[in-house]
């Protein structure tokens, strides 16, 4: 499955707000589900590309991608993208301790071994406004 960006409203058929079982049914794939640690606010579901996690509510705020995903944005597939590649089209970016930023268009770049790797990014998170702060 492709993934289209829509900045945050959607990321493929994901669309911020829905709820779990709308998750499931718009993504169609076998999943586990679990909290990613003590300050998780709500649950995360994993699917076979991606994380998808939810607010306390149970809404979904985020959705991370890793692996093998086809995660499209302007036209190009994140994942195929180098570090310098991919701070120019999201440009302006914020620095983290491991990668990478862009509110402007709400997603986020893990990649902690930018400096040594910069053609290998682990993980892309898209999320809703005020996901972050």
């Amino acid at each position: 499955m492709e993934y289209q960006i829509a900045p945050y409203e959607s990321v493929g058929p994901v669309r911020f707000g829905m709820t779990q079982t709308e998750v499931q049914a718009a993504l169609s794939e076998h999943f586990e589900t679990f909290r990613r640690g003590p300050f998780a606010t709500g649950d995360t579901q994993m699917y076979g590309q991606c994380f998808v996690n939810y607010d306390s509510d149970g809404r979904c705020n985020s959705v991370e991608f890793f692996g093998d995903a086809v995660v499209l944005f302007n036209g190009k597939n994140l994942f195929s993208l180098s570090c310098p590649a991919l701070r120019e089209l999201l440009a302006p970016v914020e620095d983290n301790d491991a990668g990478f930023t862009s509110f402007e268009h709400g997603i986020g770049i893990y990649a902690p071994y930018e400096d040594e790797e910069p053609d290998k990014v682990e993980s892309i998170i898209v999320f809703k406004k005020g996901y972050y702060g």
